[in-house]
């Protein structure tokens, strides 16, 4: 069965990177095919590039941030463009490990809820995305996101050891800080996240850790990470920017940043993937959630975390500290996930 891959974004958001690597480890072929023209993609394992799908048997949503997220905006030309791609394809698309953004209300919502109701199969990673589709009445599925599936890969490993080693980080030591940059999907002031930032980067250099920022969607615009990367590290002087698209390849930027978090000594995870990525090497993180995606993963698997924006409350640090040594077994979510999809694909075979 050749899957192919709809609602895309971009390989050079590492997240979504994870996602099609994922897709495709689990797909029948052991690869997925995909129509995203980007100047200069990413390596992701499994994913092969096509300029037109009509070959495909089926086909998977992919869309990592949420089903047609258009931030704060209801409406966009790219979520009619991708409704329409789905209703097309209705009796042979299904939608996988993805949630139901917060702008997704009104018209915006039922539309939808229209085309989900059409499609072989619909599963989402988070409980309010699941209690939104059934308040619809729709049948959903609720598993988790698809890159538990994903392990570390060791030629990855070599490589981050030497990504590390480049900043003078001691992996025993290390800290790494995954970053947020400016997003229209999530309700972060800009000033407050940087402060809370550089307050955690102070106080655990402070008790003797090696803080390092996280780079995790490549871009150069003013809001983005790199932006806030390079505006955090000159505000505190010899904090390093780990930056996986540095390695060379062969190995993918994607693995990389796996190893580099199955490294750290400690996690701090804004990003939504920074977080299932480290828990995907058998380690937990400390999550400083942004959304409701981020919450949802603390409950249902016991994360230590707090919100974004919540300060430094008495006792931050230490709880932070206190989960470098928490362990977490990814094989449970793993099976889970692979059982849901293994589902899906029965549904448009």
């Amino acid at each position: 069965m050749k899957l192919g891959l709809v609602s895309t974004c971009s390989t050079r958001n590492l997240g979504e990177a994870a996602i099609y690597a994922a897709l495709a480890q689990l797909a029948p072929e052991r690869r997925v095919h995909c129509s995203l023209s980007e100047s200069f993609p990413a390596i992701v394992r499994g994913l092969e590039r096509d300029r037109h799908l009509d070959d495909c048997d089926a086909f998977v949503s992919a869309g990592g941030d949420g089903i047609g997220n258009a931030g704060t905006k209801p409406m966009t030309r790219r979520y009619l463009r991708m409704l329409a791609e789905m209703y097309l394809r209705r009796d042979r698309t299904f939608v996988f490990g993805q949630s139901i953004p917060a702008s997704r209300q009104g018209i915006s919502q039922r539309m939808l809820s229209t085309v989900l109701r059409r499609l072989a199969s619909v599963v989402v990673r988070d409980r309010k995305s699941h209690q939104i589709l059934k308040n619809r009445g729709l049948d959903a599925g609720l598993s988790y996101d698809t890159a538990f599936v994903l392990r570390p890969q060791t030629q990855a490993l070599e490589a981050a050891y030497g990504l590390l080693a480049r900043h003078g980080l001691n992996p025993e030591r290390t800290a790494l800080i995954s970053l947020c940059g400016a997003s229209a999907f999530h309700d972060v002031d800009r000033d407050n996240c940087d402060r809370e930032l550089l307050d955690i980067a102070g106080k655990l250099a402070e008790r003797g850790h090696q803080p390092a920022f996280l780079i995790q969607s490549d871009g150069s615009a003013p809001g983005g990470e790199r932006t806030q990367a390079m505006r955090l590290s000159r505000t505190m002087d010899n904090v390093p920017i780990v930056d996986p698209f540095a390695v060379q390849v062969p190995s993918s930027p994607c693995d990389v940043l796996i190893a580099l978090l199955s490294l750290a000594n400690i996690v701090v995870a804004i990003r939504y993937h920074s977080a299932v990525l480290r828990l995907v090497t058998g380690r937990a993180p400390f999550v400083l959630h942004r959304s409701d995606t981020g919450s949802d993963l603390c409950d249902r698997l016991g994360l230590p975390g707090q919100r974004m924006s919540s300060g430094i409350e008495p006792g931050l640090i230490e709880a932070i500290e206190k989960s470098a040594d928490m362990t977490f077994d990814p094989d449970p979510i793993a099976r889970d996930v692979t059982d849901h999809f293994t589902e899906c694909i029965k549904k448009v075979a």
